[in-house]
């Protein structure tokens, strides 16, 4: 390669690493309101009460309009800049990698936007990696220093480069901007990482009840590794797939996140965890219901064992302890049945000494006179 041709790999890497970089403080939530019928207009202008709602990022100074009719998402994007601006959809806590991510620019009388996915430090435009662009419209315009961007894109592609968003969900959104760069691989003037939640539709009423079990697999010893396994099924017995469950353990201060994670199609889905100590684990899994299913809650306790092996007989199976404890009382009664017969034996012959013989004693009974006969 040229060094030429290294430089585009170079910056996407570049703007790859700023855009997965964790945010210093606390994330915000900004919301993707429900609204039907759709009353924005995909235009490239925002006019007031166009969007039920939106956002400001502090971080990048961009504002963000976001609503969505249950099928489709329609987006406005308005940035300080006159170069590239992006937003990024994806797992909370992991940034770019595996997120849907919109990049676009508007130069002159063109607007383009891209349909692209995060691969690592990467983002790559989905048609790439034999996947489909998705983007149903889109719209641009630039005015005294600042670019204005509106898309309308599904929810739901059935694109694996697309990540799937659920009402009532809250998903991670990324943010970024160029003051001036009008292209996909200069690093951003900013960028920041944030949460989005995507507003229920408030007229559907779920009804139906889900059947939520959490169990687990693997060695309860500090040190080692416990797989959590929770397994959802509707009213009918079917496994709900590609639902999102949420895992946490319960301490003293509080629930602790250990990861969302979708079910597969037999309605499972897992995560790992270490015990960092022996004692008492309260795990819990949550599925905060959909459209069709109410929100369900199932807990698991656990007692993992110090490491090393000290309590080895004690978690012993009961079955084999009462096991164990019959032979060892068996092998003691019997020793102590033969110690009692060698001492009833030695009893029975020193009691024989100790008699007078029969050539002693007349038929009568009586004692014989010693003496010689004559």
């Amino acid at each position: 390669m040229t060094p030429r041709r290294w430089a585009i790999p170079v910056l996407i890497a570049v703007v790859g690493i700023a855009w997965i970089s964790p945010p210093a403080e606390a994330q915000d939530t900004a919301t993707m309101y429900f609204r039907s019928p759709v009353a924005a207009v995909v235009d490239g202008q925002i006019t007031p009460g166009e969007y039920p709602g939106s956002f400001l990022d502090p971080a990048t100074g961009i504002e963000v309009f976001l609503s969505h009719d249950g099928q489709n998402m329609t987006a406005g994007l308005a940035s300080p800049g006159t170069g590239w601006v992006g937003i990024g959809f994806g797992a909370p806590g992991v940034f770019m990698d595996g997120a849907n991510i919109l990049i676009g620019y508007v130069t002159g009388a063109t607007t383009v936007l891209s349909d692209e996915f995060g691969v690592g430090f990467e983002h790559l435009a989905d048609t790439r990696l034999n996947g489909t662009d998705d983007i149903i419209a889109k719209a641009g315009s630039e005015s005294a220093g600042r670019t204005t961007l509106e898309f309308r894109f599904p929810l739901e592609t059935g694109d694996a480069r697309d990540y799937r968003l659920l009402e009532g969900q809250t998903y991670g959104m990324t943010l970024g901007y160029h003051a001036t760069a009008d292209d996909f691989v200069t690093l951003h003037t900013a960028a920041a990482s944030l949460l989005v939640t995507v507003e229920r539709d408030p007229n559907v009423v779920p009804t139906r009840r889900a059947t939520l079990r959490l169990g687990s697999s693997g060695d309860e010893v500090e040190g080692d590794n416990v797989t959590l396994v929770a397994t959802i099924l509707g009213d009918d017995g079917a496994p709900l797939s590609a639902s999102p469950l949420s895992f946490y353990l319960n301490s003293s201060v509080g629930p602790g996140p250990l990861g969302t994670v979708e079910t597969d199609v037999y309605g499972v889905a897992a995560v790992n965890y270490t015990f960092r100590s022996p004692g008492e684990f309260t795990f819990f899994v949550r599925f905060t219901g959909d459209f069709d299913y109410l929100p369900a809650q199932a807990n698991l306790t656990v007692v993992a064992q110090p490491a090393g092996g000290q309590a080895s007989f004690l978690t012993t199976d009961l079955a084999v302890r009462f096991v164990i404890g019959a032979v060892l009382g068996g092998v003691a009664l019997a020793y102590g049945y033969s110690i009692l017969q060698i001492l009833q034996i030695r009893r029975l012959g020193s009691r024989a000494k100790r008699a007078p013989g029969r050539g002693d004693r007349t038929e009568d009974g009586t004692p014989r006179r010693g003496g010689m006969s004559k």
